[in-house]
């Protein structure tokens, strides 16, 4: 959020100030998250294509030994495992991130309580890097549990056999300062109603 924003929302300069320092930090210590899991996520990219090159190195210079070619077998199914792993990890690592980023921008007030509800199975990452699914889980979530979500209008309280005719109190009062008033009689012409 930009700063003309923000003095357009009415705050005062000093306000505007603590929000631009509070959301400055907040970037910062995201950008050292984001730093870390980059440098570690290199870091076993780097160890896989290392161990795959070692392992063609290997099968290469030992093609006539069977047991150590039966090894080096099994330790490439190791590493294409661990590369599988590896891979699914990424793609949910970035389906996560996506999933907090939509559901923020939908203006969830409570991303626990959504998440809890979204089937993470049908959540799938596109191929231009969005997320797939969500919108078609969270359309029902927003009609049906409008309370979850920011700016949806309020819905009266209204048990079953009640009303919210707030006219009835009103009549009341109104009743119970007439000199004649017999809040039986009243009652019962209440329930004629």
């Amino acid at each position: 959020m930009k700063r003309e924003e923000l003095k357009e929302l009415g705050l005062s300069d000093e306000q505007v100030n603590s929000v631009m320092a509070t959301a400055k930090k907040d970037e910062n210590a995201l950008r050292d998250q984001l730093t870390t899991i980059t440098s570690e996520r290199d870091s076993l990219q780097s160890q896989v294509d290392t161990n795959a090159a070692e392992l063609r190195k290997l099968e290469k210079a030992n093609k006539d030994n069977e047991e150590l070619t039966s090894q080096l077998s099994t330790l490439r199914q190791q590493v294409d495992d661990q590369k599988k792993q590896f891979e699914a990890e990424q793609t949910a690592a970035k389906i996560d991130s996506l999933l907090a980023n939509e559901l923020s921008a939908a203006k969830v007030r409570d991303t626990d309580v959504v998440k809890a509800l979204i089937n993470r199975e049908d959540l799938s990452l596109g191929d231009d890097g969005t997320l797939k699914g969500l919108s078609d889980q969270l359309k029902p979530l927003q009609e049906q549990k409008a309370w979850l979500f920011e700016g949806k209008t309020k819905t009266k309280y209204s048990p079953e056999g009640s009303s919210n005719d707030d006219t009835k109190g009103a009549d009341l009062a109104a009743a119970m300062k007439r000199e004649d008033f017999n809040f039986t009689e009243w009652a019962q012409s209440q329930k004629e109603d």
